[in-house]
Order: structure tokens, then sequence, then C-alpha cells
């Protein structure tokens, strides 16, 4: 496995690990942020905002999309002051994420699980994306006990002549 592919697996499992702290009941998201020298500069998980009640089966249906958390990128944003390079996200940000993470500077997404929201929202991102010069990939990360047999496939949603990955 080349440098480039274990990063994108490791910093991916670390997004994936942070998930688990996740206290929404419909959908456990992380998020690993790296700054323009490749350091982390930011991570987070969705969630209750903090100091808040967590969700539970009284408060919260599952099987609709929750009000009451925060993304798990916005948490990341939240606690970093740095400008953003590359974000490692569990599932692909919603228009909402995607605008913030590029207002910070983001240039590259990863993400594992595709957002299927409304047909204009994926409109909306895909023009936001396009128009910023960001790089949106899905990666396909193999899932093995022997982390140097798992090779991430990339398939690139968004391909912006004028990025720099």
């Amino acid at each position: 496995m080349n440098r480039a592919d274990l990063k994108n697996l490791v910093y991916m499992q670390i997004a994936k690990t942070l998930s688990q702290l996740s206290t929404c009941n419909r959908l456990k998201v992380g998020a690993v942020l790296l700054g323009y020298d490749g350091s982390v500069v930011g991570t987070g998980y969705n969630g209750s905002l903090p100091g808040l009640t967590h969700c539970d089966e009284a408060s919260c249906n599952a099987s609709q999309r929750c009000l009451r958390t925060r993304h798990a990128e916005r948490s990341a944003l939240d606690y970093s002051q740095a400008r953003v390079a590359t974000a490692y996200v569990t599932h692909e940000p919603c228009l909402r994420c995607t605008q913030d993470l590029i207002a910070r500077g983001c240039k590259v997404i990863y993400f594992e699980v595709a957002y299927f929201g409304s047909p204009e929202e994926a409109e909306a991102r895909a023009r936001l994306v396009n128009e910023s010069g960001t790089t949106k990939m899905q990666l396909h990360l193999a899932c093995h006990r022997d982390a140097s047999a798992a090779l991430p496939a990339q398939t690139q949603t968004s391909t912006p002549e004028n990025s720099n990955p």
C-alpha cells in the first residue's frame, strides 16, 4: 500500500472510531480535519450540544432526521481555529457542512457513505464544490484485519479543473 492510501485508511479509521462517541440514535458520524501541513487540526462527532440532554428513545425519532444534534463536521470546526486543507468524514457532508468546510479553506473532502438528501440539495452541493475548486472523493475501504491489505478504492464525485488536492 502506498503512503497516500495508508493515510486515507488511517484517517478514515480515526473518523469511524470517533463516530462511536455520537449521541445520536439515528446516525453515527465522525470527522477528522487536517491542516495544510498535514497535521490533525480538529476532530468531532455528531450529537447533542455540550451540556444538553442526549438523544433517547423518548425524545428522538431515529427514523427521521434529527433536529437536536450538531453535525460532526461542525463540531470539529468549532473546536479548531486552524485553516482546514482536508476533511475525512464517515458520511458525505450535507450542504451546510460542505459550505462550512469550504469556508474554512478545505480543498479535499473524503467520505465513505454517500448522503442522499433531496435532489436540489445534491445539485447545490455539487455546484458549490465545483465553484470552490474543492474535490470530494468517496473512499471504498476494504475491511481487513491486516491494514496493509486494505486497499482503498476512490470514486471522485467532482473533478474541478482548478483543484489542488
